[in-house]
């Protein structure tokens, strides 16, 4: 996960300093000079996330997708001009609702249709989303070790007050 974070953050300094083809270049990807910014980012993330060869770099795929979709990051010019802070956050926040799904998907379905399922854990995304979001300052995101997300201790508290949180609502099954 740090490697993918640390990747996507110093190809955005990259372009923002250099331009993009530069930046391409420096990063041995001259292949995607001229070709299409959706195509360029979504070989990058494919690149940056180890075409997804783990469980973590899956979670990682899936956390930076789903910050580039919150962000509105289309094309690399976008990415160049990222708030740093925010872009943090989301992947934190992206992290933590994959994680959930992956961790407990099996316990939260037990039972239950596959529609249920699917607004339980959107409640779940939105209790995680909101309490990240009044909890994280910068300084918090800071101290954050990345290259050790799954077991960052506001990663690993915050997976253990939303699954307390699914028992008090929704119990262990469905009834």
């Amino acid at each position: 996960f740090a490697s993918a974070a640390g990747n996507v953050i110093a190809f955005a300094r990259g372009v923002a300093e250099n331009g993009l083809d530069k930046t391409l270049s420096q990063f041995g990807r001259d292949d995607l000079i001229g070709k299409p910014p959706g195509t360029i980012i979504h070989e990058l993330l494919d690149q940056f996330t180890n075409h997804s060869s783990t469980i973590e770099d899956v979670l990682a795929s899936e956390a930076l997708s789903t910050a580039f979709e919150i962000l509105d990051i289309e094309s690399p010019d976008d990415l160049a001009s990222i708030d740093l802070d925010k872009f943090l956050l989301e992947l934190i926040i992206s992290f933590v609702n994959n994680d959930f799904d992956f961790r407990f998907y099996e316990k939260v379905s037990h039972g239950r249709t596959p529609e249920d399922t699917h607004s339980i854990l959107q409640d779940i995304h939105e209790y995680i989303d909101g309490t990240l979001r009044s909890k994280l300052t910068p300084v918090d995101i800071s101290k954050i070790d990345f290259s050790k997300m799954a077991a960052a201790k506001a990663v690993s508290a915050m997976l253990d007050d939303a699954f307390s949180t699914y028992l008090t609502f929704y119990g262990v099954e469905a009834q």
